[in-house]
């Protein structure tokens, strides 16, 4: 068995199927500092860059963070690149289904950074599933779920139908009906597996000083290429400004 990972519960699998779950001490403290400080090597001799996104509405959240992408990282973080693919095993021994590594690299695996006041509003994800590697502790920054709340159209999933259906969800009526939040506290070592494109999540906004760091790693189905990957790509890992508002939908 690979050093990374840890044999899974039953618990862990049945927590799946309900739309995600947690497994602590995925990684030891040593092995995150590792990789922290190969982090911050790359930091000290590269820009990366910061990507800023206003709130779409009034009340919601924006995005905001500091990224480095999949291809990056293969090239100058190898070690992190590996655990990408190590982890896969961990996932197609939690979905009845056969899930791989994107070929999109760029957005298969990237290192997300959050300062103090950043956050990430609420989506779902392009990919059937995502894992949420959590190298550090901070205030704040939690990730906010809500498991299985998606009126899931399938194929249909990028058109304009199912934005609807996805923004009556998120109505206050409807949320507070229907609805219970899931909170997952950024704790070192931690994963978080989530059924990604069912499940809306969120990141609450960093307090402090300290950054919160995380590996985000997507998998899919084999094969499984997305239409909206060249607006989506460009808006959550450039700079680059957007004429899209929310190009998870095709217009």
């Amino acid at each position: 068995m690979n050093k990374f990972l840890l044999p899974l519960s039953d618990l862990d699998k049945q927590n799946f199927s309900k739309g995600y779950c947690i497994i602590d001490n995925f990684l030891s403290p040593q092995q995150c500092q590792d990789l922290l400080g190969l982090i911050t090597e790359y930091r000290n001799n590269h820009k990366i860059p910061e990507v800023l996104r206003d709130k779409a509405q009034k009340d919601s959240r924006s995005l905001h963070y500091l990224v480095i992408n999949g291809v990056q990282i293969e090239t100058h973080l190898s070690k992190i690149w590996h655990i990408y693919h190590d982890v896969n095993d961990v996932v197609k021994n939690l979905s009845a289904h056969h899930l791989t590594i994107l070929d999109n690299k760029r957005v298969g695996l990237n290192i997300n950074i959050m300062k103090g006041g950043c956050e990430y509003r609420w989506h779902y994800d392009r990919n059937a599933i995502t894992v949420i590697l959590y190298l550090n502790e901070v205030q704040g920054g939690n990730t906010e779920v809500y498991p299985n709340y998606r009126l899931h159209l399938g194929k249909y999933k990028y058109t304009k139908l199912q934005q609807k259906l996805d923004l009556l969800l998120q109505t206050n009526f409807i949320w507070r009906l229907f609805s219970k939040k899931h909170i997952v506290e950024p704790r070192q070592g931690r994963i978080l597996i989530m059924q990604a494109d069912k499940c809306l999540h969120s990141v609450s906004s960093v307090d402090g000083d300290q950054e919160r760091i995380n590996i985000i790693m997507a998998y899919d189905y084999l094969n499984n290429h997305s239409p909206i990957e060249k607006h989506l790509d460009s808006y959550l890992y450039t700079q680059e400004e957007s004429v899209y508002q929310d190009p998870n939908y095709l217009g």
